[in-house]
This record gives structure tokens, sequence and C-alpha cells, in this order.
């Protein structure tokens, strides 16, 4: 079985920029660290959690601590494999690719996914901060304590309705509840939805 070297894929990638994706723009810095209030405990004052190129740590409530691996699955609730699939890695297969092959990087969603991805983030954008979406917009500002240019940066959205109902949009079902796109440059690579539900905090 193929393995595949952790370490200089951790050494390789800069955690900062990946943090941004996911919180948007950093809006305290350190000397060597980019600073967000912490998502894992809710943070409304402060910026207690601090990233560095090669790991993380809140130094507030919940003293959460890793690197990049742990952030993929902590924040985004990915698995291990899916972990490294986000940072251009295939997870080891049964058979070794062909010896001086690299293994393939993760590619987008095709273009016509895309497409419609791109019509439910300009959508439920618009949404948010609509009189429809102001109990969003408020949850956003004053319980996760994100900034307005965080949430416009992040370009989060809002799509109304009961939490266990869909809507359709561009041809994609998306479950109702707060949008919050992936997105690496112009590319959507996918689109989580916190619904506000007993069921679990994410559909995807």
């Amino acid at each position: 079985m193929n393995q595949i070297d952790t370490k200089a894929l951790k050494e390789s990638c800069d955690l900062r920029h990946i943090v941004e994706q996911d919180l948007g723009p950093a809006p305290a810095h350190s000397s060597r660290a980019s600073l967000w209030k912490c998502p894992f405990h809710g943070e409304r004052k402060g910026y207690s959690l601090a990233v560095w190129a090669d790991g993380f740590r809140c130094f507030g409530k919940c003293q959460v601590s890793g690197d990049v691996f742990d952030w993929l699955q902590r924040y985004r609730g990915l698995s291990f494999s899916e972990a490294l699939t986000v940072l251009g890695e295939a997870p080891p297969a049964v058979s070794p690719p062909t010896a001086g092959r690299s293994m393939r990087a993760a590619a987008p969603p095709a273009p016509e996914w895309q497409a419609a991805a791109w019509q439910v983030v300009w959508q439920t954008e618009e949404m948010l901060w609509e009189a429809p979406g102001e109990w969003a917009l408020d949850y956003l500002l004053n319980e996760r304590g994100l900034l307005p240019g965080t949430i416009r940066a992040a370009r989060l959205g809002v799509l109304n309705g009961n939490p266990c109902q869909w809507r359709t949009i561009a041809g994609l079902q998306v479950p109702c509840g707060i949008v919050i796109p992936w997105l690496v440059g112009e590319t959507v690579w996918g689109i989580k939805v916190r619904r506000f539900d007993a069921k679990g905090k994410y559909a995807q």
C-alpha cells in the first residue's frame, strides 16, 4: 500500500490560508499568527484563536489545538481521507500508482454544477442583507461574533424556511438555513448549510 508523507504535506501548506477560506480574512494579527474569534466555543469578544502556518490553538475557553488535518476534520467535519483530498492528495490505494507518476490532485465540481452553485451563492447572499435575512444576519453578528466585512468576504447567505424544508435553486436542492459556500478563488468546491434543528449542524 502506498504511504503518503503527511509531514511533508503539512509543511507544504499554510494553514492560515485554509482558515481564511472558512472564517474570512483574519480581523487581527500577532507577530507570526493570524487571529480569529474561536468558532469552537462561540466566542463573542476578543480573538483567542491563533493560527500559524503549521497549526492552530485557542487560548480562550476551549483550548482546542491541532494541525491542518485537525482543522479540516474538526471544523469542516471531514474524514482523514477527505482532508487528504482537500490538500491535493488522494488517500492511499490498494494498488500503488505507477512509479514516477504523481497522484492526481482533487478537481473541483463540474462546470454545470459550478454555474448552479453560484446561483445559490448569489441569491442567498442577497437575501441575507435584505429584510427576510435579518434574523440570520443578527445571529452571525451577535451570536457568532463575525464582522460585516468577514461575512461579505466569506459570501455567507441565508435561505429562509423550516429547518426540514429544502428549496430548489437553479436545479439544486438546497436545505433552508445559513448558507456557507466553500470557495477557492472563483471556484465553488461545496456548499454547507447550517440548519437549526436537532438532527445535526450541517447539511452539504
